[in-house]
């Protein structure tokens, strides 16, 4: 598996929704629950599939799940 399949199946996972509505385009706020916890475990994720820190201020201004890939470079 890929590290972007493995990155959107565990953003699937943390978000409690089907890794089908994890598409670029999708709203995070309409696709899951988007709160602060959130961010933290997106956070995290980042930090342990890509071995990349990300700040949480720039995940949480994320508005689609395209945005959270563009920090992550993909």
């Amino acid at each position: 598996m890929s590290k972007d399949e493995e990155f959107r199946k565990g953003f699937a996972h943390l978000l409690e929704c089907g890794a089908e509505k994890v598409v670029p385009e999708a709203d995070l706020a309409e696709i899951g629950t988007w709160d602060s916890m959130s961010v933290m475990q997106v956070q995290v994720l980042i930090d342990e599939i890509y071995a990349k820190e990300v700040d949480a201020r720039a995940i949480s201004k994320c508005v689609t799940f395209a945005d959270i890939l563009a920090l992550v470079g993909n």
